[in-house]
């Protein structure tokens, strides 16, 4: 099996646990495979090909690995640990958080041709790019505070205008359609405030928000004051987002 390119400490324990036990649970390698996908990707600023599956060991899962290697209790669990770490992998190891892929861009692309699109606290802007690719009109803007306790993502995939979230909409909202918020920062008010901003300007267009509902994304009062609506568009791009951990993260158009 090889080993990724772009290898740390993790793609190296992961590979070799992997090699060790994918004989009997061969389930594992499709896994491994898609999970290499998404780094390999990430690391030439490329959005992932496809979704991710579902990651975590099944009971059945471990229930075989258990019988065919009964001394190796720890190192299964250290399997299922790692498999569940890799959302938090990407966002170290690469500095992206919502963990969309190709069809889910191309998806939104196609709903939103001939709009012109803004992307709030957009960090490496990894979903502006993969609109643009698709000939979307969008601009990607954040004020890139994030960067004093992050490193990663100092080298965007597309341009950012340095502009925090409500700045960038009381600048854009005149000539922007949709706004395209992913992944605000838990307990930050600052979505709260863009929505107040876009509700009191009776501003027309879409607000989609990529982030878990009352869970690790965005503030409670914004959770608690969105009007969620669920439109053909979000159907579909929830079927493109399907949930591999334990973050159950979805797509909703907030009024």
């Amino acid at each position: 099996m090889l080993t990724p390119g772009w290898q740390t400490a993790y793609w190296r324990r992961l590979d070799t646990l992997m090699t060790q036990f994918a004989p009997v649970v061969p389930a594992l390698l499709p896994r491994y495979r898609i999970m290499t996908q998404w780094a390999a990707a990430l690391s030439v600023h490329t959005v992932p090909p496809v979704a991710l599956p579902n990651l975590q060991l099944s009971t059945e899962m471990i229930a075989i690995l258990l019988w065919h290697y009964p001394a190796q209790q720890a190192n299964i669990r250290m399997l299922d640990h790692l498999l569940g770490e890799f959302r938090h992998v990407v966002q170290r190891q690469f500095g992206e958080w919502a963990m969309v892929s190709a069809p889910f861009v191309t998806a939104l692309a196609g709903a939103w041709q001939g709009k012109r699109v803004v992307e709030l606290m957009a960090g490496n802007a990894l979903l502006s790019a993969g609109l643009a690719k698709q000939q979307v009109a969008v601009t990607a803007t954040d004020d890139l505070s994030w960067q004093a306790a992050n490193g990663t993502g100092r080298t965007p995939w597309y341009p950012v205008i340095n502009l925090d979230g409500q700045s960038a909409v009381k600048q854009t909202m005149a000539t922007t359609d949709a706004y395209l918020l992913a992944w605000s920062p838990d307990g930050d008010p600052v979505d709260w405030q863009i929505l107040q901003t876009l509700r009191a300007a009776h501003w027309p267009g879409d607000l989609l928000v990529i982030g878990e509902y009352k869970g690790a994304t965005n503030s409670a009062v914004f959770w608690q004051a969105a009007h969620l609506r669920t439109t053909p568009l979000t159907r579909t791009l929830n079927r493109l987002l399907p949930r591999f951990d334990l973050i159950n993260e979805r797509v909703f158009l907030v009024q």
